[in-house]
């Protein structure tokens, strides 16, 4: 980060590790001014206040920095816009979109009977993981890469055992499935299954870099347990409760297809879908920061929580904590019978939010609109957790920092489709999102070879490896 100017470096430093790492008063929630303890105008860089970033696992995001107000538009050629230290962390971003989105396209051909079709979609998603590689063959951004390599990959062996192939009972959902068409008993790999692994307390980090290490062992739990054949809505966040739901649903599945007879008709059986498990509507999870990436706060993607916390705002500003505590008061009382009234109200609170003008705000509308998509989505109300998504567009600000903003919000539409049994749009949706997912990463790798590739922030110095005018000597490292 020293190519930076020092203001803009100093305000980036202090403010933006939490923007990257995560990847706006009325007593009651309405359209008019959400309440806040603070003011904007409060905040200052300069000061010397123990609550700021002094390397905390939650450092304050500040409510104005300059370069929110760039409206980018495209891809940023620099990996530190998107909250990492090299292009292999914003690579590890990509293969998560990848995995998760070839296992639900896969889901849909086989949830419509055609097998062959589930097998493809996952031989691609290998084939698309393969050209996410990282360029460094050691650390963090390779074992995610094996991790979810692996997951595709014993997912395939499943199609392939329809052809006598035989497979491994290991002890993942794909083992439980194997020892089902090889005529076992399935019942000790689920008992050993049951208990949900400690990588999901999403919490447990206390870096950035062990925030990083938590991910990856995230996925290899959801390699473990998700169910690879069925649908499972899990709405919210991957943690225990989301690895009990889907150890549930498996349960129910192998004991319907038990009775099915052929290996095909064992395969056909589990291929279905679910209904979703309603989320609780916690005050927290109102006011928290969100991460960078929706498929983590909305869809139960595996992934830890945000590593920064709203100076304004936020989870310690007691004024306006107070006034979500009355909007999740509002939503328990509609969510389940009224979900129109429940859209109305979330996007009443939301109106209540942009009455301020600062840009931390940005976060607390993107955060409510998150909530309510879990909470409407998994009720059963996917029409109206559908329009709240479109809320999220077009693209904007902050949008532009989050890797492959675009493709994360399409696989979430396609995600509610799928839910939803509406199969064709879901098809499109997610075939979108998945081009949208190669497309960033083939920008990732021309930005890594070329480095005026790509749009450049505000107060970013110039392209890694290009000297500035007057500059003697190799560029500066980054960290």
């Amino acid at each position: 980060m020293s190519r930076l100017s020092s203001p803009t470096r100093r305000e980036l430093v202090s403010g933006l590790a939490s923007l990257w790492a995560v990847g706006c008063g009325s007593p009651t929630p309405s359209s008019s001014l959400a309440p806040s303890d603070r003011s904007a105008t409060d905040f200052s860089f300069d000061g010397a206040r123990p609550d700021l970033d002094q390397g905390q696992k939650a450092p304050p995001l500040p409510p104005d920095l300059e370069v929110w107000a760039w409206d980018a538009g495209g891809f940023v050629g620099d990996a530190v816009w998107y909250g990492e230290h090299d292009w292999d962390g914003v690579r590890m971003r990509l293969m998560g979109h990848l995995a998760w989105l070839g296992r639900d396209r896969a889901r849909l051909a086989a949830a419509s009977g055609d097998l062959p079709g589930a097998r493809a979609a996952l031989v691609a998603t290998s084939r698309d993981l393969s050209k996410a590689s990282p360029k460094r063959r050691g650390g963090v951004a390779m074992g995610l890469h094996n991790a979810l390599t692996r997951a595709i990959q014993r997912d395939t062996a499943l199609f392939d055992a329809l052809q006598g192939t035989p497979i491994q009972a290991g002890a993942d959902a794909v083992g439980v499935v194997a020892a089902l068409l090889q005529g076992q008993d399935p019942t000790p790999v689920l008992s050993r299954l049951e208990a949900p692994p400690e990588a999901l307390d999403i919490d447990q980090f206390r870096n950035f870099d062990e925030r990083h290490a938590l991910r990856v062992d995230q996925w290899a739990a959801w390699g473990t347990i998700a169910d690879p054949l069925g649908l499972t809505p899990s709405w919210g966040y991957f943690d225990q409760a989301a690895w009990k739901r889907h150890h549930a649903a498996l349960t129910e599945r192998v004991a319907a297809a038990r009775s099915a007879g052929t290996p095909k008709g064992m395969l056909l059986a589990l291929a279905t879908t679910r209904a979703a498990t309603p989320v609780p509507i916690r005050v927290d999870d109102l006011v928290a920061l969100p991460t960078g990436d929706s498929f983590i706060d909305t869809a139960a993607s595996p992934g830890p929580r945000a590593i920064g916390v709203l100076w304004m705002m936020g989870a310690d500003d007691r004024a306006f904590v107070d006034w979500a505590g009355q909007l999740a008061d509002q939503l328990s009382r509609l969510a389940d019978t009224d979900p129109d009234g429940a859209l109305r109200a979330i996007r009443a609170a939301v109106s209540a939010v942009n009455q301020h003008a600062h840009g931390s705000r940005f976060y607390n509308v993107k955060q409510l609109r998150n909530a309510g998509v879990r909470i409407l989505a998994s009720r059963g109300h996917g029409r109206q957790a559908a329009q709240l998504l479109a809320d999220q567009r077009p693209l904007h600000n902050q949008d532009w920092a989050c890797p492959n903003r675009a493709g994360i919000l399409r696989g979430l539409e396609g995600r509610l489709a799928l839910a939803s049994g509406d199969t064709t749009t879901a098809r499109t949706a997610l075939d979108d999102a998945t081009d949208l997912s190669r497309a960033f990463l083939a920008d990732v790798a021309k930005a890594e070879r070329d480095p005026s590739h790509g749009l450049r922030p505000p107060g970013f110095g110039p392209p890694p490896g290009q000297k500035p005018k007057g500059q003697q000597g190799p560029p500066p490292k980054r960290r």
